[in-house]
């Protein structure tokens, strides 16, 4: 019972934490780390929520978002490397964004009947 509660107060500040790592790692070029946390924190929402109460919690996603696109400008720049390079990966990602946001438009089109997208839409708030 008190392991549960240790990391009910624990846990979220070691995540915390461990975003601002990832996140000073990312902007000297290693991306990997960031880009894994969010990944690893988009479903979990009750995590993020928690994560809420530190200083810039609540733009947390966003700061691991920001630091990896910076850090991957200034790597790709600094090395003189291309920004995109060939990867299997890269039309899986493209037919990805593009799905996502005819999801979105329909979504709107179906709840809103208009095809929008709304900063103010719970659905694409962080």
């Amino acid at each position: 019972m008190h392991i549960g509660l240790f990391l009910k107060d624990f846990l979220p500040l070691s995540i915390y934490l461990a975003g601002l790592l990832s996140a000073a790692l990312a902007l000297g070029g290693n991306t990997r780390w960031a880009l894994m946390m969010v990944t690893f924190l988009i479903p979990l929402r009750n995590i993020v929520e928690r994560v809420q109460q530190y200083p810039g919690g609540t733009q947390f996603i966003d700061i691991l978002l920001a630091s990896s696109i910076v850090g991957w400008f200034a790597h790709s720049g600094s090395k003189h490397k291309k920004l995109f390079e060939k990867s299997s990966l890269n039309l899986i990602s493209i037919v990805l964004v593009v799905f996502l946001l005819i999801s979105v438009l329909l979504g709107g089109y179906y709840l809103y009947g208009r095809f929008l997208i709304d900063p103010h839409d719970p659905r694409v708030q962080d």
